[in-house]
């Protein structure tokens, strides 16, 4: 998401796009089809594709885990964040006031002390390299830089004044600044460490802009401790972008006595699929196992997604989940595979599953013959978690998992 140029302008990247916001009273929401549209020549692609997958090999493990580290993977994936380096930073003072002691400590970290002279009258503040925080595509509520700054500071003899500090930002152009002061009032007498943080709207931005940011030392109230030293010990920032929604939104799926699966989307009820079996779904798209022959022996993949039926797998499904932007289907043969109908790729995990369930976001979970789980993320792996003691998944969606 980030890039450090030569000219130490950091490149801030941000992918938002815009949030579910709530309809207006009165306005329409997209009615789906009664007979979702169906794209023969792409259910043929993908049939090759799943062919295909027969012969790949299964994924390699990325590592194995504990239960608790595997709850951390995945955490962030919806910020980005990048160091400002220190090194970049300068030292600035203005002429209505005393000029601190600037230095660099042996970790390279920014320190600032009172002015030897006149303590009570010190101000000065080092910044940092520009750095480019793109416009969002779309607007969305939670779109956001927020600007970290770390830092330590020595205690102060009994009956001597803090100094403050203040964290800022600035647009290039001055269109656009904030600040957050941390008062010496807070600090602790004996020293200590902390964080501030500045936030950053970037729904305000009309186009790409370049901003810096200040960390001041502000030390106007007597008496001060000539030795006090505050240390910038590191500062970044973090971006946070959400995914679109689609136009269309699945409230529930469920699978009727005739075993027609229906849905709410969009607020309206519609028949997805006949002789369904089974099925799975989350607020944007929902994958069924269909029966299709007397001896109910034979059990295809059908997918709904943004109003369009998708056949997706023949004859062998054993049963199906949904994970973020994900549809995976596990065959008989134990085979495990992924299917993201947005870019239509389709992957190979496993060749020993048993049991397959979401398992919150985008994450898939995987049951194995030995009685082994396994934990699937789109970007970071298969991770297998280090216990070995299953007996049954719990799925995170309101379509419950059978137990054998």
């Amino acid at each position: 998401m980030f890039k450090m140029t030569r000219k130490t302008v950091i490149c801030f990247m941000i992918l938002c796009l815009m949030p579910l916001i709530t309809p207006a009273e009165g306005e329409v929401k997209k009615h789906p089809s009664p007979f979702p549209k169906r794209d023969f020549a792409r259910e043929q692609l993908l049939h090759e594709k799943d062919s295909l997958a027969e012969n790949m090999p299964a994924l390699e493990l990325a590592e194995t885990v504990s239960r608790s580290f595997y709850n951390s993977l995945g955490a962030t994936r919806e910020t980005s964040t990048v160091d400002i380096p220190l090194s970049e930073w300068t030292s600035n003072t203005t002429p209505d006031f005393e000029e601190p002691r600037f230095s660099r400590n042996t970790l390279g970290q920014l320190e600032m002390r009172p002015n030897l002279s006149v303590p009570h009258n010190t101000y000065g503040f080092w910044s940092s390299p520009e750095f480019t925080v793109l416009k969002p595509d779309q607007y969305n509520n939670d779109n956001s830089v927020t600007i970290y700054v770390e830092f330590s500071y020595t205690g102060v003899p009994l009956g001597y004044r803090m100094p403050s500090l203040r964290a800022r930002y600035n647009r290039s152009d001055f269109l656009d600044a904030g600040l957050y002061l941390y008062d010496g009032e807070n600090m602790d007498p004996n020293g200590g460490t902390g964080e501030i943080t500045c936030k950053l709207d970037t729904n305000l931005l009309t186009q790409d802009a370049s901003y810096f940011v200040s960390v001041d030392f502000i030390a106007f109230d007597a008496p001060i401790d000539p030795d006090f030293t505050l240390t910038i010990t590191k500062v970044y920032l973090m971006g946070v972008y959400k995914t679109a929604p689609p136009d269309f939104i699945i409230d529930g799926v469920w699978v009727e006595t005739d075993e027609d699966a229906k849905a709410w989307i969009n607020g309206y009820k519609v028949t997805l699929l006949s002789w369904c079996y089974d099925a799975a779904y989350n607020d944007r798209m929902a994958a069924m196992i269909y029966i299709y022959n007397e001896s109910r022996n034979q059990y295809d993949v059908y997918v709904w997604s943004d109003d369009v039926l998708t056949w997706l797998n023949a004859d062998d499904t054993y049963q199906v989940a949904v994970a973020g932007n994900y549809v995976a289907y596990l065959e008989q043969d134990g085979d495990v595979k992924v299917w993201n109908p947005a870019t239509d790729e389709l992957t190979r995990i496993k060749t020993d599953g048993f049991r397959i369930s979401s398992g919150g976001d985008e994450a898939l979970m995987i049951w194995d013959l030995d009685n082994d789980l396994y934990i699937w993320l789109p970007q970071e792996g298969l991770y297998k978690v280090d216990e070995d003691d299953i007996w049954f998944l719990c799925d995170t969606s309101s379509v419950p998992v059978a137990l054998y």
